[in-house]
């Protein structure tokens, strides 16, 4: 029998019932994998990608889980700043659905979309593509959500892709990944002093 990524972690007996968390590039790879993972432990997903055949795809594997996990499929382009407004949107409005009681609020935020794109190729906003959508976007994103994310136990994460080992010049980016979150922390303790 094939264990399960959260038993392997040793988190396969947490329940995240009444929790909802949002998977960015979560229609294929790692990114579908922890959408699984979640709903497995009976979390909300919000599965986010381009594809809506495969975030269909990923929502009916979320709720055709052994536990009470749930999910849902948004579409935004994460080279678009208006999409990702639109995903944060939309990530409100769920949350807000799921959690009528309190309020609501996001509880796990994974930043997993990203990739390596081809040298040269431009946004629309004349942004370098692959940094755009590996650090602006999650950066966007964060931000957007910040006064969603549960106050007293939210989690935020982010993680390197797997481009890393593919070229040396692109793995200083890579492993500053995480300065995005960093970055969008900064900016919610300034705005609140």
């Amino acid at each position: 029998m094939r264990e399960h990524p959260e038993d392997v972690a040793g988190v396969g007996d947490e329940r995240l019932v009444g929790r909802t968390a949002l998977v960015t590039g979560s229609t294929s790879g790692i990114g579908r994998e922890v959408a699984l993972s979640l709903g497995r432990l009976g979390a909300h997903v919000i599965v986010h990608g381009r594809d809506a055949e495969a975030g269909a795809e990923v929502v009916d594997a979320v709720e055709d889980g052994v536990n009470e996990g749930t999910a849902e499929f948004v579409a935004a382009d994460f080279a678009d700043p208006e999409a990702v407004a639109a995903l944060a949107d939309a990530t409100r409005d769920a949350v807000r659905d799921d959690d009528a009681d309190d309020g609501g609020s996001l509880d796990i935020l994974v930043n997993n979309a990203g990739g390596y794109f081809r040298e040269g190729r431009l946004t629309d906003l004349g942004v370098e593509y692959t940094f755009h959508v590996n650090h602006l976007s999650p950066y966007q994103l964060t931000v957007d959500l910040l006064d969603d994310l549960a106050a007293d136990d939210f989690h935020v994460l982010a993680r390197d892709r797997e481009f890393e080992r593919r070229s040396r010049s692109v793995r200083a980016p890579c492993s500053r990944r995480n300065s995005s979150i960093r970055s969008a922390r900064e900016s919610a303790s300034s705005r609140s002093t």
